[in-house]
């Protein structure tokens, strides 16, 4: 008997562990009241995976990954200690290469570069710091320059 009430004490509490959600507060992740630490996925109604995210001590801290709902990546988002923080990039549903950003402890830093559906180059901008700077450039649906501005 007392084997069989261990058992079910035992079985109740691991189900109760395994089913603690992950919160965000403030913008941390907690799990069971306390700062979550491993890859917390995110998965559409239909059960495909939506996003995979690293976390340590309750921050994003890594690659976090965004799916479509057929599987192919969506986004890739770099973070370091919950900070924006390297090369984001997004893709069509097609797979084609639109958006390239790149930030610095949360600011907007180096290239970045948006291209159209068809994967023609669009813009080219470049920020330091969170600020704009160097010479932007625009370009038609052909690739072919249509103006500049310095910055």
């Amino acid at each position: 008997m007392k084997k069989t009430i261990g058992f079910v004490l035992l079985l109740f509490l691991a189900m109760n562990v395994f089913s603690q959600e992950i919160g965000i507060v403030n913008g941390k992740y907690y799990k069971a009241d306390m700062l979550y630490t491993g890859v917390h996925q995110e998965f559409y109604d239909t059960g495909e995976l939506l996003s995979s995210i690293p976390i340590v001590n309750g921050d994003i801290d890594g690659i976090q990954e965004i799916f479509y709902p057929d599987g192919t990546q969506k986004e890739r988002r770099s973070y370091a200690e919950g900070l924006k923080n390297g090369t984001w990039m997004k893709w069509n549903a097609a797979g084609v290469k639109v958006a390239e950003a790149n930030y610095r402890l949360d600011l907007k830093h180096g290239e970045w570069k948006i291209w159209d559906d068809r994967g023609t180059l669009r813009y080219l901008m470049v920020y330091r710091n969170g600020r704009k700077t160097d010479t932007w450039i625009m370009y038609n649906e052909n690739g072919e320059e249509t103006g500049r501005k310095k910055y």
